[in-house]
């Protein structure tokens, strides 16, 4: 039995004011007083680990100005099972008029031609989209996807009390942020604050140094899925693992057993300069501590070693697609539009303040957006210095990926080793997803 929910009744904020303002630079056509889909219902497949504050705000402007209503489809929890559950429905028919889904390799995964509506001949709607989110909602030439929510990115966030304190610039090569690691340790402070306990936080230095990776050669991703690349015989990709084992010597002396809570809580009050960590952080900080805390955090890329291309490594959002098959495609499509309007996302933004900037160009961010993300995540992607995270261009999964960084960072192995050890981790998942393998 599916779950279904009226989300117009659930939104926290009720939409008033015109409904034809606030569309920014993409419109869509109704004319004024009439309802164009009314007596329709959408259904929107998701699951009960999305926070949807800022999705029901945006349906209810919908309803409101198209006439459909909207029921959210909420199937249980993510993760493999709502994989699972997704490439059931889709081959028997069962899809939902909306899928929430993930942007990038798992999406291209699931055959995206034979189920969603291709939005490729709307050059309104896709002209507003970011050529890097672009990208993961797209295959064989054709786009579905439009972005559910903000985005995140894997980097470096810093004090910018201690950094003014110590006359720090921001560095813009690996170096350089070394250096001003051992400034910082000289001081007496912590340079560089760890969270290893909860296991994931550890691996983000490898993870969010992907934009170099990619960046010394842009065809990583495809050669490594057919097993042409290796971590072990990539320059940049060796790097990767060795700055897990450079940042040791700065890092708080309990860093394996910190977990990701306390060191919220530690960095939100000065006790470390740097945290390599997802920007989603920044959300848990200002819940806790407020605008204060968060306004002194400030953010950069893991850098490479050339100072002309320091870039971002981001964490693309889901998407919403539309079933192909579905009867009231044209009433999906025409919300989907709206969704990332100028309207919708000042809508969605009053809700959930954005962890990073939102794939879609020229939306001036909104006035709650964290300095972080408005000041200097945008200007990553406003000069095109971003690039998506290995896992939304490989399918392959890296089991050992949290130990062995882990290793690297405790000096029980080299880099080298954590390179090599990790290609063959990697040929295991190829073999599982029955990929050719060289």
């Amino acid at each position: 039995m599916k779950k279904r929910f009226m989300a117009g009744l659930t939104a926290a904020v009720l939409f008033t004011g015109s409904v034809a303002a606030g569309m920014g630079s993409v419109t869509v056509n109704a004319s004024e007083g009439e309802k164009e889909f009314s007596g329709i219902t959408l259904d929107l497949m998701t699951t009960n680990e999305n926070v949807l504050d800022g999705l029901n705000a945006v349906i209810t402007a919908a309803e409101e100005k198209f006439g459909f209503k909207i029921e959210l489809d909420i199937t249980g929890s993510g993760g493999e099972d709502y994989n699972n559950l997704v490439r059931t429905r889709l081959a028997s028919g069962d899809m939902d008029d909306l899928l929430l889904y993930n942007s990038g390799a798992l999406f291209k995964q699931l055959n995206p031609s034979q189920y969603f509506v291709d939005i490729s001949n709307d050059k309104e709607l896709v002209d507003r989209l970011d050529e890097t989110f672009l990208e993961t909602v797209s295959a064989d030439g054709a786009v579905y996807g439009v972005p559910f929510s903000s985005s995140q990115a894997g980097c470096i966030l810093y004090n910018k009390e201690i950094y003014k304190e110590l006359n720090l610039e921001i560095p813009h090569t690996w170096d350089e942020f070394l250096e001003n690691c051992k400034v910082i340790k000289e001081s007496g402070q912590t340079p560089v604050l760890g969270a290893f306990g909860d296991g994931w936080p550890g691996i983000v230095t490898n993870f969010g140094d992907y934009y170099n990776v990619h960046a010394e050669n842009p065809d990583f991703a495809e050669e490594l899925t057919a097993g042409k690349a290796k971590w072990a015989a990539t320059p940049a990709g060796v790097k990767s693992f060795q700055k897990c084992g450079d940042i040791a010597e700065y890092l708080n002396e309990d860093y394996m057993s910190t977990g990701y809570s306390d060191a919220c809580d530690r960095f939100a009050n000065g006790e470390g300069a740097h945290w390599i960590i997802l920007t989603q952080v920044l959300s848990n900080i200002y819940s806790l501590y407020g605008e204060e805390a968060v306004s002194n955090i400030g953010a950069f890329g893991i850098p490479g070693d050339d100072p002309d291309d320091h870039g971002l490594t981001v964490w693309m959002p889901g998407a919403i697609y539309a079933n192909k098959d579905s009867e009231n495609a044209a009433a999906a499509e025409a919300f989907m539009k709206f969704y990332i309007s100028d309207e919708a996302l000042d809508l969605y933004s009053e809700q959930i303040p954005p962890d990073g900037p939102y794939c879609i160009k020229e939306y001036e961010m909104p006035k709650n957006t964290y300095p972080a993300v408005k000041d200097d995540m945008q200007a990553y992607f406003d000069e095109g210095k971003t690039w998506p995270a290995l896992e939304f261009s490989s399918p392959l999964e890296g089991t050992e990926a949290i130990a062995l960084i882990q290793q690297v960072t405790m000096g029980e192995i080299t880099a080298e080793e954590a390179a090599a050890a990790y290609d063959q981790n990697l040929e295991s998942s190829a073999i599982q997803l029955g990929l050719e393998w060289e």
